[in-house]
């Protein structure tokens, strides 16, 4: 619970409850998310057990579970995503299994290939699904999506270990970090094969040489500012990087 002054800043954080995932087997890692809805959360990391937390989110809230085809990384951080009716998708290694409120069984999985992980994103009209798995590609699904979808490729020879990927608001660009080098590509839509590609410029201190990547991106919700953040392999990790739209 926050209070904020008029200026929007933070004055105090308070916190209103907690609830113990340990109970249910969830250890925290991987990637937790809430559906639009805000009545059911999911998560999921270093297993291949999908964890649905119900609302009212209260200590002892009701947590089930159910087992996905893959496993869901410790390290994935951005394997959940949720289109505006709800519908969740949850990228593992053996694909992307699609998932409708209340999240008790699979409707289908999209195959992919994504042995090392990686990450998922989806457009703001539901109709693109983005994924990485640490390769020089974005995959990219489009609507409507089943069991037999395909994707094509968007390849970025410039870097490998494509990881956090989050598309503006508007859906007019995705925004992709690379995990193994700290760099940041803009793709602009429509999003295929041969999209516009931009490497996005970084400070001398993050860029350069034995530097370490990302492993995460968001984006505000006016699509104004993006930020970068991990990774968590460097023992020190890199400086956040604050990058003022247009990307």
């Amino acid at each position: 619970d926050y209070t904020y002054d008029a200026a929007g800043n933070v004055l105090t954080r308070t916190v209103v409850d907690t609830i113990d995932t340990s109970v249910a087997g969830y250890g925290g890692t991987g990637t937790i998310a809430v559906n639009p809805a805000a009545d059911y959360a999911l998560a999921c990391g270093a297993s291949a057990t999908l964890y649905v937390i119900a609302s009212p989110f209260v200590a002892g809230a009701t947590i089930t579970s159910m087992t996905l085809p893959g496993e869901v990384k410790s390290y994935q951080t951005e394997a959940i995503v949720f289109n505006s009716a709800g519908r969740a998708f949850v990228l593992h290694t053996t694909g992307i299994s699609v998932l409708d409120s209340p999240y008790s069984s699979i409707a289908f999985t999209i195959p992919l290939t994504n042995t090392s992980g990686g990450a998922l994103a989806i457009s703001p009209d539901g109709n693109t699904l983005l994924a990485t798995n640490f390769t020089t590609a974005v995959f990219i699904f489009s609507a409507p999506f089943s069991g037999a979808s395909t994707s094509v490729s968007r390849t970025i020879s410039a870097a490998s270990g494509l990881d956090g990927i989050k598309v503006t608001p508007d859906g007019t660009k995705a925004l992709v970090v690379a995990a193994f080098a700290p760099k940041i590509f803009a793709i602009s839509s429509p999003f295929t094969a041969s999209s516009p590609l931009a490497e996005l410029p970084l400070p001398v201190a993050l860029n350069g040489s034995g530097k370490p990547g990302f492993e995460d991106v968001d984006i505000s919700a006016d699509g104004l500012l993006a930020i970068a953040t991990g990774n968590s392999n460097d023992g020190a990790g890199p400086s956040a990087a604050f990058i003022q739209a247009p990307f």
